[in-house]
């Protein structure tokens, strides 16, 4: 038999639509519903209107989470966020520090990857291959999609605290390796 697809609780008629990912659990907490990503929902005062506060909601960060619990310091920390920014850049992304909103035309001597993306790419292969093959999966886990590490140990069949401890021996090598090369030139 099929299982049903569950449907969230049923709102109240003068409830807020918090978008399709977010429901009020029985006790009234906002939560996320049926495979959506971890949230942390917060209120913030409204820019427009001081008295009001508005409700938001922002993906979850297994690596924060990490991070403010204790099982990683500051520099391992700092290591995998470094890490992540790595492969954005490797992927093409970049942040422009103007808000000008003016952007270069483009011409046929920019066309293809620029510098700094295939700087970032080798940092990449670099920091993977210092990493270790082992460790590779629980980093790409944690560190890339964002899992937990709990999930990580349930999903390959780890004993408890393993993933833990192999994400911190990969943090450590990750600074190391970090450590012997030059600071990267920003884009």
């Amino acid at each position: 038999m099929a299982p049903r697809n569950r449907r969230p609780p049923a709102a109240h008629p003068d409830a807020i639509d918090y978008g399709p990912a977010l429901t009020r659990d029985a006790r009234g907490n906002l939560v996320s519903w049926r495979g959506a990503a971890l949230v942390d929902v917060d209120t913030r005062p409204d820019g427009d209107h001081p008295t009001r506060e508005v409700v938001g909601a922002r993906r979850r960060d297994g690596l924060i989470d990490l991070y403010t619990r204790g099982s990683l310091d500051r520099a391992q920390f700092a290591a995998f966020a470094r890490f992540r920014d790595d492969l954005s850049r490797a992927d093409g992304a970049r942040a422009h520090d103007d808000d000008s909103g003016v952007r270069a035309a483009f011409s046929a001597a920019s066309y293809g990857p620029g510098d700094a993306q295939l700087d970032a790419s080798a940092r990449v292969a670099g920091a993977w291959q210092a990493m270790g093959l082992i460790a590779a999966g629980v980093v790409s886990w944690v560190v890339v999609s964002a899992g937990s590490v709990r999930d990580y140990e349930t999903c390959k069949r780890q004993r408890n605290g393993s993933g833990a401890a192999m994400l911190r021996a990969a943090a450590d090598r990750l600074i190391a390796y970090y450590d012997r090369r030059p600071e990267r030139a920003s884009d």
